[in-house]
């Protein structure tokens, strides 16, 4: 209800309560070739018009679209209860290298946001949506992939990051000081779909070397610096 509620605040106003919805669960193509595990909820009945709003939903890292969350049920749960009945469309999806999708982990890469951008243009160009009117809800991964999409210019109307990081190096190595328990929690998460890049940064981060090489790698996955950019309510 909180989510439902801070994006119709923010920008998307909150239509027409839809109490049955359609549900379904399809890979979508990226340009690489990856297959994305998503599902797609849309309310039954007309569109109202302009088409229905939407809200893209983002898992943690390690996480699925399936999965638990923090907030006590799964992204697919909070769109079938919190958000298609009340006349939302919404998109879940397991990141690369997450869940039931192909491809590799290389954290918030560039490519994790090529990914947003073109799920994003997927979703847009549904029958029945208002491309002019989709929101993203993203936690931890999510959240970062939230920043960092939006202030490359994905156009959301507005975007709800939870727990998350502006700046992956000062949320990692404060004062050039790994946090060792957590960056070895989130590579024990993901260390069997990583990409072969990563595990020397991990392994650099946590012996305090190469800080600089670790720093461009945090730079590339971090949207503080360009935090002037984000122009969507926040």
């Amino acid at each position: 209800v909180r989510l439902v509620a801070a994006l119709a605040g923010l920008a998307l106003a909150l239509p027409a309560t839809a109490s049955a919805f359609g549900k379904t669960d399809q890979p979508v193509r990226m340009s690489d070739g990856v297959r994305l595990a998503t599902t797609y909820y849309v309310p039954d009945g007309a569109p109202p018009a302009g088409g229905w709003p939407a809200v893209m939903l983002l898992h943690g890292l390690g996480g699925s679209r399936n999965a638990g969350t923090p907030f006590g049920m799964s992204l697919n749960s909070l769109a079938e209860t919190q958000l298609a009945p009340q006349g939302y469309a919404a998109l879940t999806f397991d990141a690369r290298g997450h869940g039931q999708s192909e491809g590799l982990v290389s954290i918030d890469g560039p490519r994790e946001i090529q990914d947003v951008r073109e799920l994003f243009n997927w979703l847009a160009a549904q029958p029945g949506i208002n491309g002019q009117r989709i929101g993203a809800f993203g936690y931890s991964y999510g959240g970062g992939a939230i920043w960092r999409a939006t202030a490359e210019g994905v156009p959301f109307a507005a975007i709800e990051p939870a727990i998350t990081w502006t700046d992956l190096y000062s949320a990692l190595l404060p004062q050039n000081l790994a946090r060792s328990g957590v960056v070895l929690g989130f590579w024990q998460s993901i260390a069997a779909r990583a990409a072969p890049e990563l595990e020397p940064i991990v392994n650099d981060a946590l012996a305090g070397r190469n800080l600089a090489g670790v720093r461009a790698f945090a730079d590339q996955r971090s949207t503080r610096p360009l935090l002037g950019n984000v122009k969507a309510p926040t």
